[in-house]
């Protein structure tokens, strides 16, 4: 992916980094977001990022819920909306999981996810990789 420099005006600044505030996603994001649903260039995803976020991070939230203290869990697993986000847009790889999950990654350890962390190899110090090299989570008391 390219990256593109542009100067916006304080007022659009703003806005952009009102809105960007307000869908919880970087003020790149949105750009690139507004820009393809202007131009109609891209296949539209099953799921904006910006919708997608929160819905992700509900639904581990009430995954969590519903595993025993100690088990440890992977974003696939917890989130259905996660796994059905497309890895490719216009045939380059999409970014979508990853920013997503940053996002989660800064959310553990305080409401609601203060009972969850990342989880470790026996060494504790190697963080422990599901089968597709994804972080994996682990419930804690």
């Amino acid at each position: 992916m390219e990256r593109i420099q542009f100067y916006p005006s304080i007022q659009l600044k703003e806005l952009l980094e009102t809105e960007a505030k307000e869908k919880n996603i970087s003020i790149s994001s949105l750009v690139v977001e507004l820009l393809q649903d202007h131009y109609d260039i891209a296949p539209k995803p099953s799921i904006m990022l910006k919708d997608a976020i929160p819905k992700v991070l509900n639904e581990i939230e009430e995954y969590v819920k519903t595993i025993p203290v100690g088990e440890c869990f992977d974003l696939l697993t917890a989130s259905n909306t996660f796994k059905c986000i497309e890895m490719t847009a216009k045939g380059k790889p999409s970014t979508n999981r990853a920013t997503i999950g940053k996002k989660f990654a800064s959310k553990i350890g305080s409401e609601p996810f203060k009972n969850v962390q990342r989880a470790y190899k026996s060494d504790g110090v190697t963080i422990k990789r599901s089968v597709n090299n994804a972080t994996m989570y682990k419930k804690i008391g």
